[in-house]
């Protein structure tokens, strides 16, 4: 069903058509370092300039339970470095 659905898509002409823009942009020097050069570059200044770390948060707490065990676990959070606030936010149901 795939093959009958994307067979138009990738006829003998247009795969001959890919095939030639592929080998022109690979014989020119020139073009191929366009190609691999930028890309490689943003691979080695991003890795060093991007972070997965989360500092500083806004964290909203909905403390429905308003338990001793809640009330530590709050108290935990907001005493980590990385949270900078630490938000009781009301049930919307009361």
């Amino acid at each position: 069903m795939l093959a009958r659905l994307f067979s138009p898509l990738f006829s003998p002409r247009l795969r001959a058509q890919i095939r030639k823009e592929f080998l022109s942009v690979l014989r020119d020097p020139k073009t191929r370092f366009m190609l691999v050069g930028p890309p490689f570059l943003q691979l080695l200044l991003f890795a060093f300039a991007a972070t997965l770390e989360v500092r500083n948060v806004n964290v909203p707490v909905l403390d429905s339970h308003n338990g001793a065990w809640s009330h530590e676990l709050v108290a935990r959070v907001s005493a980590t470095t990385l949270v900078k606030n630490v938000i009781r936010v009301r049930d919307p149901e009361h």
